[in-house]
């Protein structure tokens, strides 16, 4: 995200990938996607909306099959940019498909 752009034209780059933890306990992610909602701009603030979604497999640990099933995993995320204190935000929103027993967490 570059402030000086149009939120519009900010990029939208998703990756999903299972770490070590997710493969031995035979968590997979991928086919990560990221699509722009809305955008919007006024004299105070920059803003832009965003749906995310990736799958999860739970499949057998390390080998990645068999699987047992798949989960579809949508988040929503809005990035707010300040323009009078040059500052930025990330706000993470509704989480849907999220399977029962697991949690998303957010990385720096």
């Amino acid at each position: 995200m570059c402030p000086q752009d149009d939120p519009s034209e900010w990029d939208t780059i998703a990756l999903a990938t299972t770490n070590r933890t997710g493969s031995i306990t035979g968590y997979f992610l991928g086919s990560a996607k990221l699509r722009v909602v809305a955008t919007g701009e006024n004299s105070r603030t920059k803003n832009a909306n965003y749906m995310g979604s990736f799958i999860l497999k739970d499949c057998a640990p390390m080998v990645e099959w068999p699987c047992v099933r798949t989960h579809e995993i949508q988040v929503s995320i809005a990035v707010l940019h300040n323009k009078v204190t040059d500052t930025t935000r990330v706000i993470h929103g509704n989480e849907v498909g999220v399977p029962p027993g697991l949690q998303l967490h957010t990385t720096p």
